[in-house]
């Protein structure tokens, strides 16, 4: 016997969930057919989802995918999540490890670091060890790192 409650709450049974305050586009968190649940306790009101066909629903290939989907103005799209951003003390530290690795060569070669590679490494260490917080991106690489 149909639970037609749950038919009033869920008219369309196929839904797809996000994060309805996150800024659009923005990912599919959760994919449901809310009739066949035995439960929907877990699942967000239809009102917060996106209605979908049983066409949709059947098609795992094109459109009911693990990932790459996403909704935006209410419809279901392609969507690949931008990348997590690098923290400022991270890029620091990573922009220090390829100078130092410069460095043996650049002695080597009988040269030494130039005044603007030395005032940048400063500017990096200060990132590093936290006593330059009002810095919110890197500064401007020199163009060459000996003088």
């Amino acid at each position: 016997m149909p639970d037609t409650t749950r038919e009033q709450e869920y008219p369309a049974r196929y839904y797809a969930s996000y994060d309805v305050k996150a800024p659009q586009p923005t990912s599919v968190t959760g994919w449901y057919d809310t009739w066949s649940l035995s439960s929907v306790a877990q699942v967000p009101p239809a009102s917060e989802m996106i209605a979908m066909t049983e066409e949709e629903w059947n098609d795992q290939t094109n459109f009911r995918l693990p990932c790459g989907r996403g909704v935006q103005d209410g419809k279901i799209i392609d969507y690949q999540a931008p990348p997590a951003p690098v923290p400022l003390k991270d890029q620091a530290q990573s922009t220090l490890a390829f100078i130092q690795s410069q460095a043996p060569m650049i002695v080597a070669m009988g040269e030494s670091f130039g005044e603007q590679t030395k005032a940048y490494i400063k500017a990096l260490n200060a990132i590093i060890d936290g006593s330059d917080t009002t810095i919110t991106e890197l500064p401007a690489k020199p163009e060459k790192l000996t003088d």
